[in-house]
């Protein structure tokens, strides 16, 4: 090999440890061996201890812990139940009871409208008592409106609604809205005598546009001249009493296309003073006396008919015994006194 020179490249080296002298290293290696065999002459004089095993013992269970699972668990169910039953009873117990505070209970009754003392009467009548001994009705919460208006409409007919509301925890509002007169009512039979405008009825009633009789008039003579006067049945809850009030008209949803037919028949110069229902036929009489029958519920096809004849007759001075618009196209006429019947004109059917 050649000599070294300056430029050739020495690998990087780790520094390396001083190495000890040979001496020391054997000292070092003796020291060791000394060491390890007076721990392994340690270790050979050491003898292992096995402790005795503990068996652990097991807690006898005593009493309910006894019990099987299954009955532990229905016990608990029971008891669970229990508790919340006499819960629940303690609270509807407490909720009752509240119903009886004066705080939560009717002490004012406010009425508004027509009757006002007689609806006051009413009410405090209703709401005394309770219900099964366990809710006291003037309670604010469970107060018998239905029966009070009931009562209230059926004792006063003059009334058409009522309506009540609460006001406060402790006072209620009633308010009556009264029936307004659209007809009047003089008996459900009829006399010729009634039918004529100069005998007035002994007694009459107003009844609504409904036909519901409400109040009697107590002076004949205050019927306006020219006044409908209505003779019908009558039905309802009151028809067989003595007294008609509360009772309704027959067939008075029919009334309001008659009342359309009399005026067609008052345009053509025949006042109409009285209005006869019997079953489904009609009878109007004129101021004069005449007759003028029909059939309800074709006022349309009778008003044509009457438009027709009525010009060609007299029905003013009292002449005519009647004339009958039943027949379709025909009308048909009899003279007072005269055995015959005339056809006062033919028109074509409709």
């Amino acid at each position: 090999m050649s000599e070294r020179k300056s430029w050739d490249i020495q690998p990087n080296r780790r520094p390396q440890a001083p190495i000890a002298p040979p001496a020391q290293r054997i000292v070092g290696d003796v020291r060791r061996t000394q060491s390890n065999l007076i721990s392994n002459v340690q270790q050979k004089q050491v003898k292992k201890v096995k402790l005795p095993k503990v068996k652990k013992q097991k807690r006898t269970p005593k009493g309910r812990e006894n019990e099987p699972l299954k009955v532990r668990r229905q016990r608990e169910r029971r008891v669970a139940i229990l508790s919340y039953g006499i819960g629940t009873i303690l609270v509807i117990a407490g909720l009752f009871g509240s119903f009886w505070w004066q705080g939560v209970r009717i002490q004012g009754i406010r009425t508004l409208g027509i009757d006002t003392e007689e609806m006051n009467t009413i009410a405090v009548q209703v709401l005394r008592g309770n219900y099964f001994r366990l809710v006291p009705r003037n309670s604010i919460f469970f107060f018998p409106r239905k029966e009070i208006r009931m009562d209230i409409l059926n004792q006063y007919p003059e009334i058409s609604a009522v309506s009540i509301s609460r006001t406060s925890l402790s006072t209620i509002s009633i308010q009556s809205i009264p029936r307004e007169a659209a007809l009047t009512w003089c008996g459900e039979t009829y006399e010729k005598t009634q039918a004529i405008a100069s005998t007035t009825p002994a007694s009459c009633f107003n009844a609504d546009a409904e036909g519901v009789i409400f109040s009697a008039i107590p002076n004949p003579d205050a019927i306006a001249s020219g006044t409908l006067k209505i003779f019908a049945p009558i039905g309802g809850v009151n028809a067989n009493s003595s007294s008609p009030l509360g009772s309704i008209i027959s067939d008075a949803t029919q009334i309001p296309n008659a009342l359309q037919f009399i005026k067609v028949i008052k345009s053509l110069g025949v006042p109409i003073v009285s209005f006869v229902i019997r079953g489904d036929e009609a009878d109007l009489y004129a101021q004069s006396g005449t007759r003028i029958t029909y059939v309800i519920g074709h006022e349309e096809v009778t008003s044509k008919v009457a438009e027709a004849a009525f010009p060609s007759l007299n029905l003013s001075d009292g002449s005519l015994e009647y004339v009958d618009l039943r027949f379709e196209g025909k009308a048909y006429f009899k003279k007072v006194g005269v055995g015959g019947v005339t056809s006062a004109s033919s028109t074509p059917k409709i």
